[in-house]
């Protein structure tokens, strides 16, 4: 297997040595990471051979590269035992993040790649292996290869480009490609996906300040869905201090949908602040839930029901006691299917001079015959400075019509721990999750989880 790697790495070992990092940006694809996932290919080989790869392709772009290039980042493994699915699933998951930055050149590479083991075979995924290049000191650039964006459409990865042009008051950004899912998260896959975004710095017009954007995407799916999309968003903020003026601040985001003439999310976004940190926040969204893998606290207070939600919510967040702040909300909720109902949370939180954070947390929504109610407690302590825990708990009792009433409690536990290696300028993480949930009238659910991480950056190269 190595003597077949070595075969595919050499052809592009000796022509980049001797014409640098143009060869590289334009033939490293070829033998580079696969596109697509590899499914179930045995496991061993395909890090062996990945591994020799990888290390041939960065030792000629330091090689090339300026004295001022530098290469930092990840390994990290994920060990992972959770039966919340409909099936048990147990799962070991390797992650290696990799970025080489050459600031006198103004070339960036950023690989990102997975291994996942399951119970049905081996997974192999490559989330980002892009190359960019500056075109100027504003921040303009181009990009190539397989990068990863956020937007209405949620979390994927786009094979093509991306042009980026800063001047001193707006950025356009154009892109186009083939986008692909990522697993977990809320996704799309299809044909091509391309648009442009236009973001308009911030503009100071009296005593706010403005900034907006505009964004059109195009997309074709693999099952003629395709259609237009129209994002929009503006803020303005009010910064002075003095009375009878105190911070405020107003925010519009939304996505509309040319070829249905309506929106499918639209959230707006309001407060104002007052004397001793108070804020009165006022927020309206309406949207249709993703979905991607939920917190063990969001479980039980924002994911009550599936399906299009319109929400209008008001609150007002206080401070009191030094080391005491609090929160009360009200919220009125109207569901897809018909339901409407009303909504109540309530929040204190306490942080001590010895590093403790309390938090404590009461709600309650009533969407007509059905309705939950809820304790949240969490307990958080930097035990040192290398080690932090967390302790949460909850009680809830739901009645719903499939379920009927059920009584539910909690428990979750988060310990983090950071080794600092001795003369290295590097770091090794480690931290476990247990969560379990008993239910009265449901099966019982756990979540156990180790993460292992180790991180460094270019000074490494200096102790050799």
């Amino acid at each position: 297997m190595q003597r077949t790697c070595l075969r595919a790495g050499l052809p592009l070992l000796i022509p980049m040595l001797l014409r640098g990092n143009a060869y590289v940006s334009k033939h490293i694809s070829r033998y580079g990471f696969p596109r697509r996932s590899m499914g179930t290919r045995k496991h061993e080989s395909l890090l062996q051979c990945f591994w020799l790869r990888l290390s041939l392709q960065v030792a000629v772009m330091l090689a090339v590269g300026s004295a001022q290039a530098g290469l930092s980042g990840r390994f990290e493994t994920l060990i992972v035992q959770d039966n919340r699915q409909i099936q048990s699933t147990n799962r070991i998951e390797e992650r290696l993040d990799l970025a080489y930055v050459d600031p006198a050149l103004g070339w960036r590479s950023d690989l990102t790649l997975a291994f996942v083991q399951r119970q049905d075979g081996t997974e192999a995924s490559l989330y980002q292996f892009y190359f960019e290049k500056a075109l100027n000191n504003e921040g303009s650039l181009l990009t190539l290869g397989r990068l990863q964006r956020a937007d209405a459409f949620g979390l994927y990865t786009l094979d093509g480009l991306l042009f980026k042009l800063v001047d001193d008051r707006t950025t356009l950004t154009l892109y186009g490609g083939v986008p692909s899912r990522i697993e977990g998260f809320r996704s799309i896959e299809g044909k091509a996906l391309y648009g442009f975004d236009l973001q308009m710095s911030a503009t100071k017009l009296g005593p706010y300040a403005h900034e907006g954007r505009f964004g059109w995407q195009h997309f074709e799916g693999n099952y003629a869905d395709d259609h237009d999309r129209l994002n929009v968003g503006w803020r303005s903020v009010h910064q002075q201090q003095a009375q009878p003026f105190y911070p405020s601040a107003f925010s519009l985001t939304g996505s509309y949908l040319v070829d249905d003439k309506s929106w499918e999310s639209v959230q707006l976004s309001a407060y104002r602040d007052f004397e001793h940190a108070a804020r009165l926040r006022v927020d309206y969204e309406t949207y249709l839930p993703g979905e991607d893998e939920i917190t063990f606290k969001d479980r039980f207070y924002s994911r009550y029901a599936h399906g299009r939600q319109s929400q209008f919510k008001a609150g007002y967040q206080f401070n009191f006691g030094g080391h005491y702040t609090g929160s009360f909300s009200g919220r009125r909720v109207v569901r897809e299917f018909g339901n409407e109902g009303y909504g109540a949370v309530a929040r204190v939180d306490y942080r001590s001079k010895q590093g403790w954070r309390l938090r404590t947390q009461l709600d309650r929504l009533a969407l007509a015959d059905e309705q939950v109610n809820g304790l949240y407690l969490e307990a958080e302590k930097s035990l040192s400075p290398w080690l932090r825990g967390t302790l949460g708990g909850v009680l809830q009792q739901q009645q719903k019509w499939l379920v009927g009433d059920n009584r539910t409690a909690g428990i979750e536990v988060r310990l983090e721990r950071r080794i600092k290696l001795k003369r290295l300028p590097s770091a090794f993480w480690f931290s476990t999750h247990a969560s379990y949930i008993h239910n009265s009238r449901l099966t019982n659910e756990y979540r156990i989880a180790v993460r292992m991480s180790y991180s460094f950056d270019d000074r490494t190269r200096e102790l050799f």
